[in-house]
């Protein structure tokens, strides 16, 4: 290893991994049940770029009073110098440790004398208490791995789901069950006046272990693609999680019904029926002002979003009292958004909440109870027939059009009625990322540009563009724009906000916007707007393309030439469709008179795309985007 020089598999590599063992066995101490997970790995480094796998980082948690610890940490890196061996040791009160949140420690270790060549390897173990939520065991990474082996030692009181990779093949060998003998001590502390005393009580007891081992080789390196709802989700692991224990302790986790019933029970503990009862009086007059529970419902929606601030914080329960949070005017995503739904129940709308994960976390999986995943809370509103997802916690999003971050396919019921609780549903984004641009220039005899350009950003794009507009001020903003566009500028900019729509319009010039060769001078309409690059250029796909909503975009550029220039050719007309109504595009230019009017309408509606027909995706982008290089030509007029 050491005299290697590269990666076959790989030649880009800067390092891979040789070999990472691991083994999770369960252990109790004086404190609680725990379990401890063994780790050994060994890294070959290939580039300047591998140094950094001399640096490790182990994150542990802090949570209520439990701690997670890493011990018996080892550490060497090998090196060949003049031909012999060199090896390098770290000395383990060397470790560095960092507070990264309220709830998470880092343990930093810095490996010594690294080099392009060396050979790392390091091992230790983490303990931990938390048994319901295990650590997983990651089996790609962004380095290639020869090897990934894990073996899980659970006792046959607890039950466990081992969910494995979706895209890489994993060997699952043949389980096995031992009974292993365990000797406990117990010190009990006693005293007499004047000195303390203690016994010690030595225990034996026999536990049968089931074991269950993985293996997988030559794992290629985790390549981020594009319009992914997850990275997470699609990197190789093992996730484990608990789903019961013959002592009941974890029952609640057999089923999404018994985990939504738990939480119903944390959600309303000690808030009663009376819960808001300080805001009686408002929510009776938006009940009684209208017998329309839609007109209800968005009247409770915008109190609820204009008093109580989501504070950014995901949680799967109540942070205080609603009267609490009420009077703080913040709270996190559950405080939001179980507040509205509580409110809507209060004015007549039959409302729950639907727990879920965020998107770029993972999907909900039916079949896999696992109470980790319910990180995110929306409102779901039974309004004349239909179920309507809410979410007051972002300033933007109008009614019924969700954050892009609850936009992960599907969501769990929590209700006190048994035949809605622990139901599935699911998200379906009501609106889509919409831009229409509207431009009326002319084509100066130096060749100059001049005209108003009117764009209307609807949906997610209204949503998008507020969102990054908040940040800046307005002058900042048309700053940005002429800095994209060499010789842009920009005067009488106006803007307005109108229910779901965003209108922004302007008087632009631009200065050596075309091309002139000779006699003839070329023009493309779309570079007077920041059109974006394609981002489907590779070939093949491993993974599922996911867009979070559909796309509508539509220009309609009506153009002016000069009085002493014409057009040589009008390009042809394009039309694209993708199957089953998935999109289409269209692109059209005419002529009246001395103007030509320029079209593009482009329409995605399809929002997920197997591997399979990532083909026919590529083909449709590279039509669209083949615009771009598609000038349109003039030529001087001869002189009479």
């Amino acid at each position: 290893m050491l005299e290697l020089k590269s990666f076959t598999q790989d030649t880009s590599a800067i390092a891979f991994i040789v070999g990472d063992y691991g083994e999770m066995a369960f252990d109790s101490d004086a404190t609680a049940s725990m379990y401890r997970l063994k780790k050994h790995i060994r890294i070959k480094v290939l580039k300047n770029g591998g140094l950094k796998y001399g640096n490790v980082i182990l994150k542990t948690y802090d949570i209520n009073g439990f701690r997670e610890s890493i011990s018996s940490f080892e550490g060497r890196v090998y090196n060949l110098e003049n031909g012999e061996i060199v090896t390098s040791k770290f000395k383990s009160k060397e470790i560095i440790e960092e507070k990264n949140s309220d709830d998470v420690l880092l343990e930093k270790i810095f490996l010594p004398n690294v080099k392009v060549g060396s050979v790392i390897e390091y091992s230790y173990v983490l303990n931990s208490y938390f048994l319901g939520n295990p650590h997983d065991w990651n089996i790609q990474h962004d380095i290639p791995c020869l090897v990934s082996d894990f073996t899980f030692k659970m006792p046959q009181s607890l039950r466990f789901n081992v969910i494995t990779p979706r895209y890489l093949t994993v060997y699952e060998f043949p389980s096995e069950v031992m009974n292993q003998q365990r000797s406990y001590s117990t010190i009990v502390r006693t005293s007499k006046i004047g000195r303390p005393n203690q016994k010690i009580y030595h225990e034996k007891t026999e536990l049968s272990l089931l074991i269950r081992r993985w293996r997988a080789e030559n794992v290629p390196s985790y390549v981020l693609e594009p319009f992914i709802s997850s990275e997470e989700e699609l990197k190789a692991k093992l996730k484990i999680n608990i789903s019961s224990s013959s002592n009941g302790m974890f029952d609640y986790a057999n089923s999404w019904s018994s985990i939504l019933e738990e939480k119903y029970k944390l959600a309303y503990k000690g808030v009663g029926e009376n819960k808001l009862k300080f805001l009686k009086d408002k929510l009776e007059l938006i009940r009684n002002q209208s017998e329309d529970k839609l007109v209800k419902a968005k009247l409770v929606f915008e109190l609820v979003r204009s008093r109580i601030k989501w504070n950014g914080e995901y949680s799967s329960l109540r942070s205080a009292a609603p009267k609490e949070i009420y009077n703080k005017r913040s709270g996190n995503v559950i405080d939001v958004n179980l507040f509205l739904v509580d409110a809507l129940n209060q004015v007549g709308v039959s409302a729950v909440l639907m727990y879920g994960n965020i998107r770029g976390r993972g999907k909900l999986i039916q079949s896999i109870p696992d109470v980790s995943q319910l990180i995110y809370g929306t409102a779901v509103a039974s309004i004349d027939g239909e179920k309507v997802v809410l979410d007051a916690t972002s300033e933007f999003t109008s009614f019924e059009l969700i954050p892009q971050r609850a936009l992960n396919y599907q969501g769990v019921l929590m209700s006190s009625n048994k035949h809605v609780n622990g139901q599935f549903m699911e998200v379906i984004p009501q609106g889509k990322d919409d831009l229409n641009i509207r431009m009326k220039v002319e084509i100066n005899n130096d060749l100059s540009i001049k005209g108003e350009k009117s764009i209307t950003y609807k949906g997610y794009a209204r949503v998008n563009f507020r969102e990054y507009c908040d940040e800046i001020s307005e002058e900042e903003y048309i700053t940005s724009l002429e800095e994209k566009v060499i010789g842009l500028s920009i005067s009488d900019y106006s803007k307005k906000d109108i229910e779901d729509l965003h209108i922004e319009e302007y008087v632009m010039e631009r200065e050596n916007a075309i091309e002139k060769v000779g006699s003839k001078i070329f023009f493309n309409p779309l570079n007077l707007i920041d059109v974006a690059e394609n981002p489907f250029i590779q070939e093949q796909r491993m993974y599922p393309v996911e867009f979070p909503y559909g796309i509508d975009r539509r220009y309609i550029f009506q153009i002016e030439l000069p009085q002493n220039y014409d057009v040589v050719n009008i390009p042809s007309s394009i039309q694209v469709m993708l199957p089953n109504n998935g999109g289409r595009f269209k692109f059209q230019v005419s002529k009246y008179e001395n103007k030509l009017i320029y079209m593009v309408d482009f329409e995605l509606n399809q929002l997920v795309f197997l591997p399979e027909e990532y083909s026919n995706l590529k083909l449709f982008y590279e039509k669209a985007f083949s615009l771009q290089t598609i000038p349109i030509e003039l030529v001087q007029k001869k002189e009479n």
